[in-house]
This record gives structure tokens, C-alpha cells and sequence, in this order.
């Protein structure tokens, strides 16, 4: 990051360890202070640290405001309604936190699973042979999520939620497996890992775009069994990536025989046109 960075940012959203204590009036938990580290690369990440929310201070990007679901943020004609996280989840975080213990985004990744096809993903969650696991992550299930409304149409990022969460959050807004969440475009909780998406989460949002971001180089997301449980209520689904790797290998030849609709694409920028009508 370069030091003028903040110049290209107006506001962050930032549900910092200070902040939290305060609005929950409880005591500060020094293992949610997040470090942040000027640097000239992008080959950075959490361990990398002055204080981030210092920095945020400093420099007038930070309004100090906690973001909780429910909450509907309006500006700049756009509108970003939070699913997450709830107060029960920033708890959660302030308590039980611990950094670099009992959190799975600091452990070891495991080997791909790209070598199945999606017809057989299916068929095992089909015959019960595969018990789905919610990521048990602190961390991750205090994400801030969103739908972004811009000329009537929504855009749903998940960060590395929950899916029993988020699901949650969707059905308070009213919307059901029949009258679903429409979305241009639905970015897949936490890198497309397998314990972030769960059948229900699929079946509440109804859109045509997947976009998992990820180079798959450190815990080798995404996981194929996620777009699996996707294609099974999707079969014409488009899953968007950003690096090439994963785009060309993620998918066998069987795969495209079983479901001939899906579409594998990679994209750097995505484009959706406004129309008044």
C-alpha cells in the first residue's frame, strides 16, 4: 500500500476491537487489535503490521460507526442494505477471539478437490454420504455483508460469512425459496470454500453470476463441491475468476457434458448495464 493511498478511499467500514468493546460496553480484547503495513507489494496479509485503525484516523477515512445488520446505508444514489454481522456475532469476536488460535484461516491448506466432476459432489450430498460443516471461524462469522441497490439492481457480497447467517438475514427481509433474492451478480462467501455456501443460502438467491475470487494458492479455494451444490439448483449457471489458473482447471470435460449451459469465465471486470424500461 502506498502511503497516499488513503487519497482514492472516503470511508471504510471497520468494526474494530475498540469499537466493538465500546458499543457492546464490554472490555477491549487486545487480540482484535489489527495491524497494517505500508508496503510496495501486493504480497501482504493479516500477519503484516502501525495500528489500522489508527491509520484510518489519521487520515478522516473512518467515521467510527459500528455496521450491524439491518442497517441500510444510503449514498452516491446507492443503496447497501447489511446482512451482517448481528450484535450476538461481534460477541462472539470480542470474547472468543484468539489470533492464530482456533481459527481456520491460519491453518494449513488441503489438497484440491478438483479432481471429482460436479455430477459426483452431487450425488454424495444427494445419498447423505456428505455431512455439510459450517465454518466455525470467529473471525469469518463476524464479516461485514451486503446488498448493494444501484438503479434497481442488487448486488449481493458475502466477504467470509456464514451461510446459516446470511441465510437468515435474507429471509428477515421477507424474500423464500419462492420468492427469492434477485441479484445480478452473487460474490461467494469466503474464496468459494465449502463450509461458506450451504444448499439453503443457494436456494434464497436467484441470479445468473458467481464470482469467487481467489488465486487458489493458499487454502486451495475455491472448493469444487461449492459450485457443485450451486449447479445442482443452477444448472446454467456463469461462475466468474479472476486469475486464469482457476478458470481453466477448476472444471473437468465430464462437467461440461453433464451440465452443457454452465459457462466458466474469466473476468477481470464485470459490466451491467442500466436500463430505465
Amino acid at each position: 500500500m502506498d502511503n497516499d493511498a488513503y487519497r482514492l478511499v472516503k470511508n471504510v467500514w471497520f468494526n474494530s476491537g475498540k469499537l466493538i468493546a465500546e458499543y457492546l460496553k464490554k472490555p477491549e480484547n487486545p487480540d482484535l487489535n489489527l495491524g497494517l503495513k505500508i508496503f510496495q507489494t501486493t504480497e501482504t496479509g493479516v500477519h503484516e503490521a502501525i495500528e489500522f485503525e489508527d491509520y484510518l484516523l489519521k487520515n478522516k477515512i473512518w467515521d467510527r460507526k459500528v455496521i450491524l445488520k439491518g442497517q441500510i446505508i444510503q449514498d452516491l444514489g446507492i443503496t447497501m442494505t447489511i446482512l451482517s454481522p448481528d450484535t450476538l456475532n461481534l460477541e462472539k469476536l470480542l470474547n472468543e477471539y484468539k489470533f492464530q488460535t482456533g481459527d481456520d484461516i491460519y491453518t494449513a491448506g488441503k489438497e484440491k478437490d478438483w479432481g471429482k466432476t460436479l455430477t459426483e459432489f452431487i450425488e454424495e450430498e444427494v445419498q447423505k454420504k456428505y455431512k455439510f460443516s459450517q465454518d466455525s471461524s470467529v473471525k469469518n462469522g463476524s464479516s461485514i455483508t451486503f446488498v448493494i441497490t444501484i438503479f434497481g439492481k442488487n448486488f449481493l457480497f458475502l466477504g467470509d460469512s456464514h451461510p446459516i447467517l446470511i441465510a437468515k438475514a435474507i429471509t428477515d427481509l421477507g424474500f423464500s425459496e419462492i420468492d427469492q433474492l434477485v441479484v445480478e451478480l452473487f460474490k461467494v462467501s469466503h474464496h468459494g470454500s465449502k463450509s461458506n455456501t450451504n444448499e439453503k443460502l443457494v436456494k434464497l438467491v436467484k441470479t445468473g453470476n458467481y464470482f469467487l475470487s481467489t488465486d487458489s494458492s493458499g487454502d486451495n479455494h475455491p472448493h469444487k463441491r461449492t459450485l457443485a451444490r450451486i449447479v445442482k439448483y443452477n444448472p446454467s449457471a456463469t461462475f466468474h475468476f479472476n486469475y486464469p489458473q482457476v478458470s481453466e482447471n477448476i472444471l473437468l470435460p465430464q462437467d461440461f457434458k453433464d451440465f452443457p449451459l454452465l459457462k466458466i469465465k474469466l473476468t477481470n471486470k464485470l459490466e451491467f448495464k442500466y436500463d430505465p424500461r
